[in-house]
Parts: structure tokens; sequence; C-alpha cells
């Protein structure tokens, strides 16, 4: 019997050395499960605040297009304001061309009326001359 009682020995230490085996493995494990499990709490942590992070700038960015577009709307307003402008401009151009060659036509009829009343003035200047010789001639000849 002592036989089994030493082979019931021996089979109560290797029990006891797997029981302690295995409670030591149970306490690593546990320990390595809660280190993921804060690393894990960690990392959720990270994550919102880049997910947050994330969401601002897509916020900002959404404001961003917002003014752009707003912008480009009264670009495009000021454009087609201009191009009103433009085409009113235009008309008025087309306009002032008529008046200035109108102007300039009137200008060379004057300027032809004038070349006849200087050539006029001028034969009207000859005659004066001519009767202002007669008559001192005439005066001459009565004095005498």
């Amino acid at each position: 019997m002592a036989a089994k009682e030493k082979d019931l020995e021996k089979a109560e230490q290797i029990h006891q050395s797997l029981v302690e085996s295995l409670k030591k493995e149970v306490s690593d494990k546990t320990e390595r499960l809660s280190a993921l499990e804060k690393e894990i709490e960690s990392l959720k942590g990270e994550s919102q605040q880049r997910v947050q992070g994330l969401q601002e700038q897509l916020a900002q960015g959404d404001q961003k297009i917002q003014n752009l577009e707003r912008e480009a709307e009264q670009l495009r307003q000021t454009l087609s304001t201009s191009e009103a402008g433009k085409g009113a401009a235009t008309e008025e151009a087309s306009g002032l061309k008529g008046q200035l060659q109108e102007s300039k036509t009137l200008l060379q009829t004057l300027s032809q009326e004038m070349a006849a009343k200087e050539k006029e003035l001028e034969e009207l200047k000859k005659k004066h001359q001519s009767l202002v010789r007669q008559l001192k001639e005439i005066l001459k000849n009565v004095a005498e």
C-alpha cells in the first residue's frame, strides 16, 4: 500500500503542480486581458477624439464650401450686371459714334461754308479796294 500511497502522493503533487500552473496561466491571461481592455479603452478614446476632430474638419470644410458657393453666386451676379452694363455701354457707344459722325459731317459742311465765305470776303475786299481807288481817283479829278 505504500506504493499506492506514494503513487497517490505523486499524483497529488502532479495535480497540485498542474493546478498551480493553471492558476498562474489564468492569472497571466487575466492580466493580459486587463491590459488589452485598458488598451481598447485608450484606443476608443483616441478614436473618438479623432472622429470628433474629423467631424470638426468636415464641418469647417462644409462652411468653406458654403462660403465659396456664396462668393461664386455673388461673382455670377456681378458678371451678369457687368454684362448688362456692357450691353448698355455698347449701345451708348454706338449712339455716341453716330453723334460723332454727324458732328464730323456738320464740321465738314461748316468748314466748306467758311471757306466759301472767306473766298467771298476776299472778293469783297478786292471790290472794296477797287471802289476806294475809284473814289480817290474821282475825288482827285474833282479837286483839280
